[in-house]
């Protein structure tokens, strides 16, 4: 990814996937190399794909996508960029 790219996270890519919500953009995102997901969003994308139809439009949107795993170090670094909610206050 050469310029900034986006993490998109288990609700908009299922949206995606579905035609709904920011599905245009997540589109144009992967044709620009732009988007990445973490480890855990590809699992549960593939948690849900319960047909043949399913598991086919979820294999070609992760063969586009930048996977990130998700350890001790890239939660912690993630947190720096996410506001604590209140339960974590």
């Amino acid at each position: 990814m050469d310029r900034e790219g986006v993490i998109g996270d288990t609700d908009v890519l299922l949206d995606a996937l579905a035609g709904r919500g920011a599905h245009a953009l997540v589109a144009s995102l992967l044709r620009s190399d732009r988007l990445a997901t973490s480890a855990v969003t590809v699992f549960e994308i593939w948690r849900g794909a319960d047909s043949d139809v399913k598991r086919k439009a979820a294999r070609e949107l992760v063969r586009g996508l930048r996977i990130y795993p998700l350890n001790k170090p890239a939660a912690q670094r993630r947190r720096r960029y996410t506001k604590p909610s209140k339960s974590h206050r």
